[in-house]
């Protein structure tokens, strides 16, 4: 029996760690449903929780149990000492703000930031969003073909993050790189000395770009976040320096990042299934259910991780207080005990609780904005281009197990 179990674990194992995983991990993800739903992945050095009802369980506990602060630390332990010498900033940058806080902290800068994030200051968005999304059509032309990735769903939601916290446009391409650094470095499974550096020296000029829009701000306060934040200091109820550049990094890599992952594979499933495509034009008012089915087939953030602070069992194994415990969004999001079909696009699937958004106090506090943007944005490209069509190329997915995000997807206009 011993030497079977060594065997699965090592299969399961190497199958996490594979190239086939990172291109497409839903088999892999079955399998662990199947054989081992809640699995020790020792390159990880983390819990592997697969279940939909397990993975709502440790997500929506009240904070007796997990703690997302000092997650990051945790998981840098397994780096080498020299590589870790120089991360002291990282540490220190991914242990406060809004996604690595517990309560009271976490608590009093989600009612801080619910002001900036209200649904009436989202739908405000509208018309901005709007005016975006018809420039950069227009600007794609009325040609044969465009990558619906690389001019569309890519550039807007970097234009409206921006917009949200008054980046200035010209900075727009030392933010994406920074942001595409910082990514690969926090979503990977296996880091280097240069992905390491160059993520130490990303969160550093984000860092540096932040404080500068602050100082901006409290001398000349516009309508964006960084703006509202200064307000709320001036009113004694801002955030610590700290956890102001923590939250709005966290914001500004976040917030575009998943925002282009959720439109390009939304399009990207349509053109799969051309029925669901025509359906979809032919009655909007389905749209805000195909958003949330896009969400649930290929969540933009596919892993969270948390710390047990006291010994708990899921699924019939133990957990250890101290350990890392990775819940899969990407393989709850697809248990069948949940959805039915889970692999099939219904675009009008009735009652989807998706977790892409995660649960309890940590839910996203951008999660409205990233679907309105979502349904204005595919909406456009639907009644401008219906004769669309994927060409015969290979699509590339982001080599990253974090973040599930289509780096190019070329099409034909008709």
């Amino acid at each position: 029996m011993i030497a079977t179990e060594r065997r699965r674990q090592e299969s399961l194992d190497e199958a996490l760690l594979s190239k086939d995983f990172l291109r497409d991990p839903y088999p892999v993800y079955a399998r662990l449903r199947r054989e081992d739903p809640v699995h020790w992945m020792e390159a990880w050095n983390a819990w592997l929780v697969t279940r939909f009802d397990d993975a709502c369980a440790v997500l929506r506990e009240d904070g007796r149990t997990f703690s997302v602060t000092g997650r990051v630390s945790r998981a840098l332990r397994v780096l080498p000492e020299e590589m870790r010498a120089g991360l002291g900033l990282v540490e220190q940058h991914f242990t406060t703000g809004i996604s690595f806080s517990d309560p009271p902290v976490h608590t009093h800068i989600r009612g801080v930031l619910n002001k900036a994030f209200s649904p009436r200051t989202i739908e405000g968005m509208r018309p901005r969003i709007e005016q975006r999304v018809g420039a950069l059509l227009d600007a794609a032309g009325d040609g044969t073909r465009m990558d619906v990735v690389a001019d569309f769903a890519l550039p807007l939601p970097e234009m409206i993050i921006a917009d949200v916290l008054g980046l200035p446009p010209q900075d727009l391409d030392g933010f994406r790189a920074w942001s595409d650094d910082l990514a690969t470095f926090f979503g990977s499974n296996r880091q280097t000395s240069d992905t390491s550096s160059r993520g130490r020296e990303a969160l550093a000029h984000l860092r540096d770009t932040m404080h500068g829009l602050a100082d901006e701000r409290r001398q000349s306060p516009r309508d964006d976040v960084i703006s509202r934040l200064v307000e709320a200091e001036r009113c004694g109820e801002g955030l610590s320096e700290d956890e102001f550049l923590s939250t709005t990094v966290t914001f500004a890599v976040g917030g575009h990042k998943t925002t282009t992952a959720l439109i390009g594979s939304g399009m990207w499933w349509l053109l799969r299934e051309p029925d669901q495509f025509q359906r979809l034009r032919a009655e909007s008012g389905l749209m805000p259910t195909a958003v949330e089915e896009f969400l649930r087939l290929e969540a933009p953030t596919q892993r969270v991780t948390k710390i047990a602070i006291r010994d708990v069992e899921i699924g019939g194994r133990a957990i250890r207080e101290g350990q890392l415990v990775m819940i899969l969004i990407g393989a709850a999001n697809r248990d069948p005990d949940a959805f039915a079909e889970p692999d099939h696009l219904d675009i009008a699937r009735p009652q989807n609780r998706h977790l892409s958004f995660s649960l309890g106090r940590h839910f996203c506090i951008g999660a409205n904005l990233a679907r309105l943007e979502a349904a204005i944005a595919i909406g456009a490209l639907l009644e401008r281009y219906p004769a669309m069509q994927p060409t015969a190329a290979p699509l590339p997915w982001n080599p990253n197990p974090t973040f599930r995000l289509l780096r190019s997807l070329p099409v034909t206009l008709g």
